[in-house]
């Protein structure tokens, strides 16, 4: 089990990208063969002079990318350049946990028809706290556990557990090569969820080796933040119309288009609240045009609509499940959307 890990970075403070190339490579937390960072058009001298550090790391191998290209393009590039048989992933501001790729590698010796392995993260928050999330049987049921512990879990069902919950994500897995790249890669059209894309076709080629054990850091770093330049663009649900089109998603069609009306439906309110209006508005009428019966939640819609902006954040719930942050002051709201892109 050769593995090569792709790591893109834009601007990632150095102390940070660092600890997750350390997190890899070093013997005694992991001894990856291969780090792939993909500098996707950094601009600040730190995160420069890190990435030159780097380059002159053991098993470290530089990709340059000009300009700035999308954190989709990047992990192609990697994935591109990548010796290894088996493809994992890092952000460049999280980190593996120790252990790891010893992990993965008894899985496969035990079970060598294993294409896809994976365990689970832990989110770590500015304040210092430590979160494990839930395990992945509690979300779904296993199709199949094994006497040594290790879960497997059929590919279709996991599929579709991926567009109604955070079941696994891209970087607590290991994947063979050939899935990879018979999955596609990540679609370099999408801005925000080119992940999930991925994790989708690939759900729909494998089945998950999953062993319940905390395999990666996630720096959650300012949540609020996140939430709102992820969420509040149309962007949001651009990867919908893209998933329905797949001819290797056919069966999950059903799912794709409730899950592009839920996500719809949440970016048209995060916008109400924000006091963005027109925006909100095109994404209620694109939630109503994919089911044009449920009048109802547009009728709903459009009373939000009539109300202060805090009262919208209190009565939320009846037009949308999602979990809405409460509103920001305008000034605040344009400073966090005039950050730099996320990676």
């Amino acid at each position: 089990m050769r593995v090569s890990v792709i790591c893109p970075v834009l601007d990632t403070p150095p102390d940070l990208l660092e600890a997750a190339a350390r997190s890899v490579l070093d013997p005694a937390a992991n001894g990856a063969a291969e780090f792939i960072l993909v500098d996707d058009g950094s601009t600040e001298p730190a995160t420069q002079g890190a990435i030159g550090r780097l380059e002159g790391w053991p098993g470290v191998t530089l990709v340059r990318h000009p300009t700035r290209r999308g954190v989709a393009a990047a992990r192609n590039s990697g994935i591109a350049r990548a010796a290894g048989d088996w493809i994992g992933f890092v952000d460049s501001d999280d980190a593996w946990m120790p252990g790891w790729l010893e992990t993965a590698r008894g899985v496969l010796a035990r079970h060598p028809d294993a294409g896809w392995i994976g365990g689970r993260f832990q989110e770590s928050f500015p304040d210092g706290r430590l979160v494990p999330f839930r395990p992945l049987r509690e979300v779904l049921p296993p199709a199949e556990v094994f006497a040594d512990g290790v879960e497997r879990y059929d590919s279709l069902a996991l599929a579709r557990s991926k567009l109604v919950t955070t079941t696994v994500m891209v970087w607590t897995t290991l994947v063979r090569r050939d899935l990879v790249l018979a999955a596609g890669g990540f679609d370099e059209r999408l801005a925000f969820k080119e992940d999930l894309l991925f994790m989708l076709r690939l759900g729909r080629l494998a089945e998950l080796h999953h062993v319940d054990v905390l395999n990666y850091l996630y720096r959650r770093g300012d949540a609020y933040d996140v939430h709102i330049r992820r969420q509040v663009t149309p962007a949001n649900v651009a990867i919908y119309p893209i998933a329905g089109r797949d001819p290797l998603l056919r069966p999950l069609r059903r799912e794709i288009r409730w899950a592009h009306y839920a996500n719809a439906k949440g970016t048209a309110l995060l916008n109400l609240v924000h006091g963005d209006r027109w925006t909100a508005l095109r994404m209620a009428l694109r939630a109503w045009a994919i089911d044009p019966r449920e009048v109802l939640d547009l009728a709903r819609f459009a009373r939000l609509a009539c109300l202060p902006p805090e009262r919208v954040w209190r009565e939320s719930r009846g037009y949308s499940g999602w979990m809405i942050p409460p509103p920001v002051p305008r000034a605040q709201l344009d400073q966090i959307m005039a950050m730099p892109p996320l990676t």
